[in-house]
């Protein structure tokens, strides 16, 4: 029910901001607030469960999406595909560097 609660404040602070002028508010940009959230709820998730570098990669789509939306950055569909691309090797690294297995033995 929590979970509920957050995501219908969540909604409707968007709606209140979209009438307010403060973000552009249209139905596809809507969904794609719902999408930036769920990423970013997603990523948020998994990093307190699973521990630092699981779910980075779904935080930071959902960090770069928003950024897109409140036209702070500019990013085509491959610009935003190679961006999580790149984050996903950043966390498949850090991930790496935090294990402790010996490659030469």
């Amino acid at each position: 029910m929590k979970t509920l609660g957050i995501i219908l404040i969540g909604m409707g602070l968007f709606i209140l901001f979209g009438a307010l002028g403060i973000i552009p508010l249209a139905f596809w940009h809507f969904i794609l607030w719902l999408i930036a959230f769920g990423l970013g709820y997603s990523g948020i998730k998994d990093m307190w469960r699973k521990g630092f570098p699981e779910g980075l990669t779904s935080l930071f789509a959902g960090i770069i999406l928003a950024l897109i939306l409140l036209k702070v950055i500019e990013l085509g569909f491959w610009g935003f595909v190679a961006s999580i691309a790149g984050m996903w090797l950043v966390q498949q690294g850090i991930k790496f560097l935090m294990t402790r297995r010996r490659f030469f033995t």
